[in-house]
């Protein structure tokens, strides 16, 4: 009976432990797609694609004017119409390429940010604020917003 006892009561302790560590414990969230957008790197790369983006418009809107002098009966028409449809295909897999690769950077980059900011101010847990989280007391995104263009000035 006594060990019974004793047994109760150390995990009663470390449940009370347990219960006061988790009180103590510092959490937060951040918004990763506002940190993303907000930052002065991603404010960058979105310039970056809106300036390929248009780059490639441009060149499909020249490609579409000489398209439009030609007869659709000609062989030239469907020539031209099929390396306009080809060059469409490639600037946009291109766009999305460069996207992906400057994102994943970004995105690299504030994990370590992030790493960094709970290290330094004593946090044990930083969620990604999303559909799933319904609240979020503690939210630092404005904090790691600054200490990535701290981090990251170019």
């Amino acid at each position: 009976m006594k060990t019974i006892t004793t047994l109760v009561t150390i995990v009663l302790l470390a449940s009370i432990a347990a219960t006061a560590f988790a009180a103590d414990a510092k959490t937060g969230c951040v918004d990763v797609d506002r940190i993303l957008n907000k930052v002065e790197a991603g404010v960058q790369v979105k310039a970056k694609l809106a300036e390929l983006a248009k780059q490639a418009q441009e060149e499909i809107n020249k490609m579409q004017e000489s398209l439009k002098k030609l007869d659709k009966a000609d062989k030239q028409y469907q020539t031209k119409e099929a390396e306009l449809q080809a060059f469409y295909s490639t600037k946009e897999s291109d766009i999305h390429l460069v996207d992906a690769d400057l994102t994943k950077k970004l995105y690299n980059n504030l994990l370590l940010v992030v790493g960094e900011y709970a290290r330094k101010n004593s946090y044990v847990y930083i969620s990604q604020k999303n559909d799933n989280v319904l609240f979020c007391a503690n939210d630092v995104t404005d904090e790691v917003i600054g200490l990535y263009n701290a981090t990251y000035k170019k």
